[in-house]
This record gives structure tokens, sequence and C-alpha cells, in this order.
């Protein structure tokens, strides 16, 4: 298998970006979602994150196109 290959590296790098986003939506789902908006951790509750990495993805997730639930669409 040539690993320089240009289709190689688009489909190692379309799952790689997969694979984060459900991260981070399992990550929502559980640590965000469920809890009230006065109490979101402002440290990271997951191992894996940064402080500074969670708190990027709280600001993100409390903006208003993050809060409609696109599961009907």
């Amino acid at each position: 298998m040539n690993t320089d290959s240009e289709t190689i590296k688009t489909a190692c790098k379309d799952i790689l970006q997969k694979n984060s986003k459900n991260r981070r939506h399992q990550i929502k789902k559980k640590y965000f979602d469920t809890v009230a908006a006065n109490k979101v951790s402002i440290k990271s509750p997951v191992p894996d994150l940064t402080d500074g990495e969670w708190q990027a993805l709280v600001e993100m997730w409390s903006t208003p196109r993050h809060k409609v639930c696109l599961c009907f669409v």
C-alpha cells in the first residue's frame, strides 16, 4: 500500500475528522447537554482534554447555532 497516495491521505483525514466529531458529540451529550447552563464546569471533566480545550468547546456549544437540535433536519 502506498501511504503517500493522495487517496490514502484523504481517507485517513476523513476518518480522523469523523472520529474527532463523534468524540466531541459524545462529550457534549454527557457533560454539557445534561447539565444546567450555570452548572457547566469551567475545568475539563474529560482527562484527554485540557482546560483550555474544554473552555473553547463550552464557548462554541453555548452559541445559538449549536443549541439548535439538528436531529430532524
